[in-house]
């Protein structure tokens, strides 16, 4: 269940932000993210991104 939470946490969180800020996108092609190579964490381990200033 904890792994479940986690996931549903970071969807809910990255969701709200996408929203918050429409203009935020990622700065490198989604293949160049960095990824994190731990056999128990998955994830980026960096995710760079532009948000226009206005």
């Amino acid at each position: 269940m904890g792994a479940n939470l986690a996931r549903l946490e970071v969807e809910v969180a990255l969701d709200v932000l996408t929203h918050r800020l429409p203009g935020l996108a990622l700065a490198v092609e989604p293949a160049d993210v960095p990824w994190m190579k731990d056999g128990l964490v998955r994830g980026p381990q960096r995710l760079p991104v532009t948000w226009p200033s206005t």
